[in-house]
């Protein structure tokens, strides 16, 4: 079914979307009068109806049913800038797993820096989520954020808060999550190519973040965000 992103479903029997939707869906979907359409709102509404009347900037869509979801548990990720095609890769896979928030981390060892036109990239970076959430289906849209450095991390109320680390000692992954037998939220903190230094861990280690261990072997750094993400959501899942 072809779906598409409406910020206001309030309870309303019909919707118009807005002109860049309302294009995607006619122009390039190829959508007609009575193509069925579900349309989600990014907080967690799905709304199912048909298009009834439309041209290329507004397509107006009767709905038939509407239901909301809810989620157990909430998925946080901390991602240190990298490039613009590997951010962008992690932004869409990180959403389509289901991820709750985003903060974009501009960290000591990033190749790339964020120096300036940080609005104009978080407009399209949450372009590139609403197009995520679409092909997936996921109703939620990712909250997302952008830190200049982990001292200015804001940290929320996870229960849980974990970092990348490439050390030896570190202790597995699953090993941190074994200890949780209920569902509980979540944020793990991913590194650049060359890790995170030792003077953010030691921050990170002050904010209680514990650090853990994905592989025996050294991934990539967008390898080892949904690697990361990928094991922490197919275990919660389990637990609910």
């Amino acid at each position: 079914m072809l779906r598409c992103f409406c910020s206001q479903l309030n309870g309303s029997k019909k919707v118009t979307l807005n002109g860049s939707e309302s294009h995607h869906l006619i122009s390039v979907l190829r959508a007609n009068k009575g193509t069925e359409v579900e349309l989600i709102d990014g907080c967690g509404t799905v709304a199912r109806g048909h298009v009834e009347n439309f041209d290329k900037s507004a397509a107006q869509i009767a709905i038939e049913t509407i239901r909301r979801e809810s989620k157990h548990f909430h998925l946080s990720l901390i991602q240190a800038v990298l490039t613009n095609s590997n951010t962008e890769f992690i932004l869409r896979e990180a959403c389509a797993i289901g991820v709750s928030k985003i903060c974009i981390l501009q960290a000591e060892r990033s190749e790339s820096k964020i120096r300036d036109k940080l609005d104009a990239k978080l407009a399209h970076w949450t372009k590139l989520l609403i197009e995520a959430c679409k092909q997936s289906g996921n109703s939620f849209l990712p909250e997302l954020s952008f830190a200049k450095n982990v001292e200015t991390l804001s940290t929320d109320g996870s229960t849980a808060k974990l970092f990348g680390n490439i050390s030896a000692s570190a202790r597995y992954l699953i090993r941190e999550l074994q200890p949780i037998n209920k569902p509980c939220d979540i944020t793990i903190a991913i590194g650049p190519e060359g890790d995170f230094s030792d003077r953010e861990k030691e921050n990170f280690s002050s904010k209680n973040f514990v650090g853990c261990r994905l592989s025996n072997n050294v991934l990539r750094s967008e390898t080892a965000a949904i690697y990361a993400l990928s094991v922490i959501d197919n275990y919660m899942n389990s637990i609910c």
